[in-house]
């Protein structure tokens, strides 16, 4: 009986034990489990951290290795602007530095002087630096060809002539030399005598040319209006 009773004390006691171990061992894992889980997502954020740490400094690196776009850019603009520069001045300083040697280079008064312009008239064309001077001589010993001369050069028409071969050999020449301005003038002598002059910068000479090329375009223009007009009423006429 005794020990049937020892027994089973020792039954409850184990019984009582299991249940306490039991309890503890919920309670430890119920205590762990927010730690693991606190834990991942720790481990988790870190490796995150690390990873955006990683591809920051691979950035970076990047951008210390690689050269600067910009910079690159500047560089070729410049050899560019360089190389526009060296061909420009190149051309400019292979010019003759003024008219009057732009003729000398260029033939000299065989090349410029004793120019046959009619039946009675020659022209010579000369320079003092930029200072071009055309030089017009006509002879005629008949007195009737000697008056028809000097009323014509002497007039409106004769200036206008004076005028057209100052502007084309300005605005010919100069462009061909390294002059920063430049002036013509233009002398024409019947017999040993003045007749007529003109005198014009090279600015006034462009301007006269660029008028006279634009009124040139506006009559071309009106003309092949007319062309056009005359044309369709033929057409009309024809129907």
């Amino acid at each position: 009986m005794a020990t049937d009773k020892i027994t089973a004390a020792e039954a409850e006691v184990k019984e009582e034990v299991k249940e306490a171990a039991a309890a503890a061992e919920e309670a430890v894992q119920a205590e762990e489990t927010p730690v693991r889980v606190s834990s991942k997502r720790a481990k988790k954020t870190a490796r995150r951290e690390a990873k955006a740490a990683r591809k920051a400094a691979n950035k970076i690196e990047e951008k210390k290795s690689r050269p600067n776009n910009l910079l690159i850019g500047l560089m070729i603009f410049g050899v560019v602007v360089g190389m526009f520069a060296f061909v420009l001045g190149y051309n400019y300083f292979s010019k003759p530095a003024t008219i009057a040697k732009y003729i000398e280079k260029n033939g000299g008064e065989e090349a410029f002087g004793n120019m046959q312009i009619d039946e009675y008239t020659t022209a010579d064309v000369t320079a003092d630096g930029n200072s071009m001077n055309i030089t017009f001589t006509a002879k005629a010993d008949d007195e009737d060809t000697a008056a028809q001369i000097k009323e014509y050069y002497s007039g409106d028409s004769g200036t206008e002539m004076l005028e057209y071969y100052a502007e084309q050999m300005l605005t010919g020449i100069k462009p061909r030399t390294r002059a920063f301005s430049a002036d013509v003038k233009a002398v024409f002598n019947l017999n040993g005598e003045e007749i007529n002059s003109v005198e014009m910068t090279y600015k006034e000479a462009k301007d006269k040319m660029e008028e006279a090329q634009k009124e040139a375009e506006e009559a071309a223009e009106d003309a092949d209006a007319d062309a056009d007009a005359d044309a369709d009423e033929a057409e009309e006429s024809g129907e």
